[in-house]
C-alpha cells in the first residue's frame, strides 16, 4: 500500500465514523479495500459515485447532525459568503456589495432538453401516432413540454396553446379542417377550426381511465358515460322513439 491510498483510506474511514457512529459503514469498506490491489483502489475511486452510505431504517439514518460531521470532516463549508449587490444601493442608486452568509448546496439536475442542441429533434412524419395519447411515434416523435407550455402562460399566449395542444396536436378533426383550409385558399385561422372535445385523442384517454377509477369529471361530458356510450344511448333512444 502507498503513501497516497493509505491517506486516502484514512480519510474515507473517518468521514464514515463521523456520519455513522456505529461503525457499519467504516467496516464495510475496510472489507472491500482488503483486498484491492492499488491500482484497483485507484480504478474504483475513478467510478462515478464510488462511495455510498449503507444506511438501515431506524438503526442508522442520516441527519443533518451527523451531515454536519461529515462535512468538517472534508472541511467543506456548510455557509459561504454571497454578495447581493442587486439589493443594497446607497443614497447615489450605486450598488453596495454587502457579503451574507449563505446555505450553498449543488443541485444535480440534468439540462432541459430545450437547451440540449444536439438532443433537439423536429418532425418529419406525423403519420405514426400513439393511439392512447395521440402523440406523435417513431423516428419523428416529439411532444411539447410542461415547461414551453408554461412559458406561453405567462406571456398570455392562450390562442397560441390552443394552436399547438389542439389542431396541431391530437385534435385530429380540427387537423382535417386546418389542412383543408390550407388546400382551398391557402390560409387558415384559428377562428375557422371548430374544435369538439371529443375529437382529442389525449382527453379522451384520461376520460376513460377517470371513468374505469369511479371517478366522475367534466372532460368530455358530464353524463360519466363516454362519448361512445353517449352515441349508442342515444341511437337507442331515437330507435324506439320512431316505433
Amino acid at each position: 500500500m502507498n503513501a497516497q491510498r493509505k491517506t486516502a483510506e484514512a480519510l474515507i474511514y473517518k468521514y464514515f465514523d463521523a456520519v455513522d457512529p456505529s461503525g457499519a459503514n467504516t467496516e464495510f469498506y475496510k472489507n472491500q479495500f482488503s483486498s484491492m490491489s492499488d491500482e484497483q483502489f485507484h480504478k474504483f475511486c475513478e467510478r462515478r459515485l464510488p462511495f455510498r452510505i449503507q444506511t438501515t431504517m431506524f438503526e442508522r439514518e442520516m441527519n443533518l447532525d451527523k451531515a454536519i460531521r461529515g462535512l468538517k470532516v472534508l472541511n467543506v463549508p456548510l455557509l459561504e459568503d454571497i454578495e447581493l449587490n442587486e439589493l443594497y444601493k446607497n443614497k447615489d442608486g450605486i450598488p453596495v456589495s454587502t457579503n451574507h452568509k449563505a446555505f450553498v448546496v449543488y443541485i444535480h439536475t440534468p439540462k432541459l432538453k430545450q437547451f440540449a442542441t444536439k438532443k433537439s429533434g423536429y418532425n418529419s412524419n406525423i403519420d405514426v401516432r400513439n393511439p392512447k395519447s395521440g402523440h406523435i411515434a417513431g423516428n419523428s416523435k416529439g411532444v411539447e413540454s410542461d415547461r414551453e407550455l408554461e412559458s406561453l402562460t405567462l406571456q398570455n399566449l392562450n390562442y397560441t396553446i390552443k394552436e399547438t395542444t389542439r389542431a396541431k396536436a391530437d385534435d385530429m378533426s380540427a387537423k382535417n379542417q386546418m389542412y383543408n383550409q390550407i388546400n382551398t385558399t391557402g390560409q387558415v385561422y384559428l377562428k375557422d377550426l371548430q374544435n369538439d372535445k371529443t375529437a382529442q385523442t389525449a382527453r379522451n384517454t384520461v376520460d376513460v381511465y377517470l371513468i374505469g377509477s369511479f371517478i366522475m369529471s367534466n372532460l368530455i361530458e358530464e353524463d360519466y358515460m363516454t362519448p361512445y356510450t353517449l352515441a349508442n344511448k342515444k341511437k337507442r333512444f331515437d330507435e324506439s322513439n320512431k316505433k
